[in-house]
């Protein structure tokens, strides 16, 4: 009872990663929309995005890991991943609006690079931006609440209102990579193999061997005449 118990919790994991999968094969397989040619307004959760990021304002967020041994921890690792802030055009110019990009760390330089060409440009001190781009293949993904706090702080409290206004409730994450997905689908059949053979598993029994003694006669024993 308790294997099978485990073949239900392996299969259950198996199940898990082969739905992790099957979404992201199904978002890549979509057609894909220039998120600079389509209205931001129009963006859904699950669609597919490309584009060539090459104006950001900043980033607003910033995510840590701590490594710990025995409960306390031992070290930390800044910026394993960024929120960064970048126009979307809606219908009009006037209905452009800001949306968050998520970016991997091995992309930081490459978005800081955009992010000072961009307020060179804000600032004047040069006519032209878009030397440097990030191109960009992602899902559009429904904004965790986290992120909005931290985008308001980054916008200013005191302009809570206009920030509402002016913002997209979603954020691109960059699809999973092939080999990623060649990874994740190998875990699941191998959780779903190894699940299905523990729970379906039938212990070998062998029948119980009767080892009684024979009856004797004693009706034939000499000392019964």
């Amino acid at each position: 009872m308790q294997r099978k118990l485990k073949g239900i919790l392996i299969l259950i994991v198996g199940i898990v990663f082969a739905w992790i999968v099957f979404r992201e094969v199904k978002i890549i397989m979509s057609p894909a929309q220039d998120v600079y040619e389509m209205n931001c307004n129009e963006l859904e959760q699950g669609m597919h995005v490309t584009g060539n990021v090459d104006f950001v304002y900043d980033y607003y967020a910033s995510q840590t890991t701590e490594k710990k041994r025995y409960g306390v921890t031992v070290s930390t690792e800044n910026d394993t991943k960024r929120w960064y802030i970048f126009p979307a055009y809606g219908a009009t110019e006037e209905e452009t609006k800001l949306l968050t990009l998520e970016v991997s760390k091995a992309n930081y330089g490459t978005m800081d690079d955009i992010v000072e060409e961009t307020w060179a440009y804000i600032d004047g001190e040069t006519d032209q931006f878009g030397t440097t781009v990030q191109p960009i293949n992602a899902k559009v993904w429904k904004l965790d609440s986290d992120l909005y706090e931290l985008y308001y702080d980054w916008y200013g409290a005191e302009n809570r209102e206009q920030a509402e206004e002016y913002f997209v409730p979603y954020k691109l994450i960059p699809v999973m990579e092939k080999d990623m997905l060649i990874v994740f689908g190998v875990i699941s059949v191998l959780f779903i193999v190894i699940g299905l053979a523990m729970f379906l598993w039938k212990d070998k029994r062998t029948e119980p061997v009767n080892v009684s003694p024979e009856p004797v006669d004693v009706s034939s024993d000499p000392w019964n005449e």
